[in-house]
């Protein structure tokens, strides 16, 4: 349990960090740039160390993943400005709906009663979530497709991962995530070299940190799922990891949401908590 709790930490405390860089008024690119890169030198550096397995079917679900993983970051930290970071993350936290949409339509897996009425809680939350005014009309049409964008962009970054499960190609997975971070790490350094911006410490800092608790979300994952079942893991992290970035955002950052905000974060808990159920 002590490693599910972790892991629950790793993951709230990492969603902060996208708040931080506009508190701070620092580069997303170049905060962007450092995460990844920090994150593609650790995974590379232990798929070398595990004697460069390489796998062709491997190799392309990872440049999807890694493409699709460029594309929900740089829409996120877009969207950020323009609303409450409780309510975004909710709106992210609910990508698992694409995996599992994936799995009956792809895999014909077939859903629970309790998963059925978690899709369906999915639409209550996203109408509650995107029928409310935000800073104004244009930030509301602003950061509504940019948060819906990076929510399916997260949920195909999961559905690669689900397809490498069910092509039983786990024993490449050091190898996926190397390549998986080496794609936006690739396509933020040239962005970066186009607009001439270079990290600077904060950057440097921030970057640094937001790569760290994400090799820290991925250790305890496994940790956890090591020592507990994935049907009381799944749950109690996706319930807990949306429940406290909530809270950390309400008290850190004094975020103001109404009570139609607050019933959208209720639903989509609960949401992801039967989706995750098996």
């Amino acid at each position: 349990m002590v490693y599910l709790i972790l892991n629950i930490v790793s993951i709230a405390i990492f969603a902060q960090f996208y708040k931080v860089v506009f508190h701070f008024h620092r580069n997303p690119i170049s905060v962007n740039l450092v995460m990844t890169a920090t994150a593609f030198i650790v995974y590379g550096t232990l798929w070398a160390l595990s004697g460069f397995p390489v796998n062709a079917t491997v190799l392309g679900a990872g440049l999807f993943a890694g493409l699709a993983f460029y594309l929900a970051v740089r829409t996120f930290f877009r969207a950020i400005p323009y609303g409450p970071l409780s309510v975004s993350w909710s709106i992210i936290s609910m990508a698992v709906i694409v995996p599992t949409v994936a799995s009956i339509l792809i895999w014909h897996e077939i859903p629970s009663s309790l998963q059925a009425l978690g899709m369906l809680l999915v639409g209550v939350a996203l109408v509650l979530c995107l029928k409310f005014n935000m800073k104004g009309e244009h930030a509301l049409k602003t950061w509504t497709p940019l948060v819906l964008a990076s929510c399916l962009f997260s949920g195909l970054v999961a559905t690669s991962s689900k397809f490498l499960i069910e092509q039983q190609l786990e024993p490449y997975k050091l190898f996926y995530l190397a390549v998986v971070f080496f794609v936006p790490t690739a396509a933020l350094s040239i962005l970066s070299a186009s607009t001439k911006s270079r990290p600077k410490m904060p950057e440097l800092l921030i970057g640094v940190g937001m790569g760290t608790f994400s090799l820290c979300t991925f250790i305890f994952d496994i940790l956890a799922l090591n020592a507990l079942p994935g049907k009381i893991v799944f749950p109690v992290r996706a319930g807990g990891t949306l429940f406290l970035t909530s809270t950390l955002s309400l008290l850190i950052w004094r975020e103001k949401i109404s009570r139609r905000q607050k019933l959208a974060i209720v639903a989509a808990l609960l949401a992801i908590v039967l989706i995750s159920m098996k």
